[in-house]
C-alpha cells in the first residue's frame, strides 16, 4: 500500500497537480472574465426573471435581468377576471411595456391576478424569456400556478418568505404576440 502511494506521488507530485488544476480553471473562466461586448443571447447572462413581492395588500412585480443587460422589449401584463385553476385569457389586462430598457415595474391590489411577461434580448442572436403565472394572495400566503411549460414555481409561498424570484423560460428567438 505504501509503495502505491510513493509511485502515485512520483508521477503526480502535488504542487504540479495543483498548478495544473489552477491553470485549467483559468483557461475555462477567461472568456467569462474578459468580455469584449454584450453577452450572447440565450446565455445565463441574459436570463430574465420576475420578482413578486407583497405586503399583504399590494403586490409589486418587477421584470428584469439577472445581470445588467438591456432588453430590446419588456412586457408585463397584469390579468384579472379569471377563475383560479383555469388558464387566464390575455384580456382584460393592464400592460406595462418598455423598449431598450433594463426593467419594468407593475403593481396590483387584487388578490387574484395573473402575470403575463416577456423579455426580448437581441445581441449575437435573439432570445425571448417569458411566462404566464396566476397568483392568489391570502392573508398568510401567495399561491402560484404556472401555465408555461418548463416554468417551475412553488405552489405556495408564505408572505414572510417574499420576495419570490422566478427565472423565466427561454421561449426561443421571438416573443409570442
Amino acid at each position: 500500500m505504501n509503495d502505491d502511494r510513493i509511485a502515485w506521488r512520483r508521477f503526480f507530485p502535488m504542487p504540479w497537480v495543483g498548478f495544473a488544476v489552477l491553470l485549467l480553471a483559468l483557461i475555462i473562466l477567461t472568456p467569462v472574465l474578459y468580455s469584449t461586448g454584450p453577452p450572447a443571447a440565450g446565455t445565463i447572462f441574459t436570463q430574465a426573471e420576475l420578482v413578486v413581492d407583497s405586503n399583504g395588500t399590494a403586490t409589486h412585480l418587477y421584470l428584469w435581468g439577472v445581470s445588467d443587460v438591456r432588453y430590446q422589449s419588456l412586457s408585463l401584463g397584469i390579468l384579472t377576471g379569471f377563475v383560479w385553476g383555469h388558464r387566464p385569457d390575455r384580456s382584460p389586462a393592464t400592460w406595462t411595456n418598455a423598449t431598450d430598457s433594463l426593467a419594468v415595474v407593475g403593481a396590483t391590489d387584487r388578490t387574484l391576478f395573473a402575470v403575463n411577461v416577456s423579455a426580448l434580448y437581441v445581441s449575437q442572436g435573439s432570445a425571448c424569456y417569458g411566462g404566464l403565472v396566476a397568483f392568489n394572495l391570502t392573508s398568510s400566503a401567495l399561491a402560484a400556478q404556472s401555465f408555461t411549460p418548463g416554468l417551475s414555481i412553488p405552489s405556495s409561498v408564505g408572505l414572510s418568505s417574499l420576495p419570490l424570484s422566478i427565472a423565466l423560460v427561454n421561449l426561443g428567438s421571438g416573443c409570442p404576440t
